[in-house]
């Protein structure tokens, strides 16, 4: 008889409450597991847009500092005045220059010239990068001709 009543007294986790602690903490685990999966991807895109912006800044900076006739801001193609682009080519195959290659990295420029107003030309550059898709990014700079 006190064996029975020792049995009744002694309290604790029945094997069916142990399992299902086990797995909402393993649904809790795995949920934390995709969120960090998540953030790494977010991480290496915003890395690699920040490269290829640094690359288009640094060629803008570069270009902007060359004379206002200097042979790099001429529009080689001849397309510098027509809509409804006005020159100023959206995609990097279509380029004024041929591409620099900076690692992962292809670099383009266009150039615009009286656009948007006489004696100024517009400079766009190009980065594109390949990561599963095609990605790219531009930036567009204005060069007023100085007398």
């Amino acid at each position: 008889m006190s064996l029975n009543l020792k049995n009744k007294k002694e309290k604790g986790f029945t094997l069916i409450e142990v399992l299902i602690a086990i797995s909402l903490l393993t649904v809790g685990i795995l949920a934390m597991a995709s969120m960090q999966i998540s953030a790494i991807r977010g991480n290496y895109l915003s890395s690699n847009l920040t490269e290829a912006t640094t690359w288009a800044q640094d060629k803008i900076e570069y270009l902007m500092s060359l004379p206002y006739d200097d042979a790099d801001l001429q529009d080689t193609d001849g397309d510098g005045t027509i809509p409804p682009n006005y020159g100023l080519d959206h995609i990097a195959t279509s380029a004024d220059y041929p591409p620099e290659t900076h690692g992962l990295y292809n670099l383009y420029w266009n150039v615009a010239p009286d656009w948007p107003v006489n004696n100024t030309k517009t400079i766009r550059v190009i980065v594109t990068w390949v990561d599963k898709a095609t990605k790219s990014v531009s930036l567009d700079y204005i060069k007023a001709h100085t007398i």
